[in-house]
């Protein structure tokens, strides 16, 4: 989102529309990771009207919200989840930002809301999230809840690895049923 220094402009994600629903045999879903600031507020940049028209939202901590307290990481995260403009709360086991995982999943999976396991947070770019990566795919499959898994990839080489985030949800127990980022075709 754009309250990342090098974040995409909020024209950008206006500008979505023109990218073909299929290309090259590959479905496209038009979306934005969005930034959590303090207060429980997305990106003010993007508008309300414009997140509507996005097929998928994921609400993540990022740097230009300084690490604060596990109590205001879990309100802002539960205000953003009251807001129901999200879809997929992104990358919560960061250590930098402690939530109430057991209040947050619960609200979340209330609002139908998916937690997003990536491959390459504890690799790349958030040392020290497996553990928590791993409590968090336990309580989610416990409520049942969507699990979208992605890589996460922040250049084309981790385009397609997905191996760290498959041995999280093997280890958590996370069933395929959960997971809203398989195809039915058979390869």
């Amino acid at each position: 989102g754009p309250s990342l220094a090098d974040g995409a402009h909020p024209w950008h994600f206006n500008n979505l529309r023109v990218l073909p629903r299929i290309w090259h045999g590959v479905a496209l879903l038009r979306g934005i990771e969005a930034n959590v600031l303090p207060g429980g507020r997305l990106d003010p940049e993007i508008e309300m009207r414009t997140l509507k028209r996005l097929d998928v939202v994921i609400a993540s901590f990022h740097n230009c919200y300084p690490p604060a307290s596990k109590a205001e990481h879990t309100r802002d995260l539960l205000r953003i989840i009251a807001e129901g403009q999200v879809d997929i709360l992104g990358h919560l086991g960061n250590p930098d930002y402690p939530i109430d995982e057991e209040e947050v999943l619960g609200r979340a999976a209330e609002a139908g809301m998916a937690l997003e396991l990536n491959a390459t947070s504890d690799v790349n770019t958030r040392p020290g999230s497996t553990p928590g990566c791993v409590r968090l795919a336990k309580i989610a499959a416990a409520l049942k809840m969507p699990v979208s898994v992605g890589t996460d990839a922040h250049v084309a080489s981790f385009v397609g690895h997905f191996a760290k985030a498959l041995e999280i949800i093997e280890l958590s127990g996370v069933s395929e049923e959960q997971l809203i980022c398989t195809s039915d075709r058979k390869s």
